[in-house]
């Protein structure tokens, strides 16, 4: 090759690299910029973020704060049923609520509070005779939102 080429091809060579660089920054800051905001950005508090129900479960007991023995279907001599939840993403103090129904019929309505940044808690009625038959219960925030219905049976 001439030294005159070499130059040229060389020049060449760094044109373009710089031109690369230049505008794969450009690329990458404008993908930057139309992304949505991460949580590490500030948001207004009508943006916060609602608690995300992880786990919602009914259970014969729950012991040391772990749901034991998840199940659909209690014996009445079990004497008790639990409902567990746990939330994550929890921001602020909250409040919930688990309504128990029995037959369509709102029974017992339980306020609990959340804490952040994750929290788990539970419910229980006692258990009687008359209780047989179909059960759901509606975990809901103070505003009315459902974040989820369970149901089960009481057998004998």
């Amino acid at each position: 090759m001439l030294p005159k080429a070499k130059t040229l091809a060389s020049t060449l060579l760094w044109v373009t690299l710089v031109l690369w660089i230049i505008c794969g920054s450009a690329i990458a800051q404008a993908e930057d910029e139309a992304s949505p905001p991460s949580e590490s950005q500030e948001t207004t508090p009508s943006e916060e973020k609602m608690p995300q129900l992880k786990t919602a479960l009914v259970c014969e007991m729950v012991k040391n704060g772990i749901c034991e023995r998840p199940t659909v279907v209690l014996s009445v001599e079990k004497k008790q049923a639990f409902c567990y939840t746990l939330f994550e993403n929890v921001t602020a103090p909250r409040i919930i609520y688990h309504r128990w129904y029995h037959r369509g019929e709102l029974t017992t309505q339980v306020k609990l509070k959340l804490q952040p940044p994750r929290w788990a808690t539970y419910s229980s009625i006692q258990l009687r005779e008359a209780d047989k038959g179909p059960w759901q219960i509606e975990i809901v925030d103070e505003s009315g939102r459902i974040y989820e219905t369970l149901r089960f049976s009481i057998t004998d």
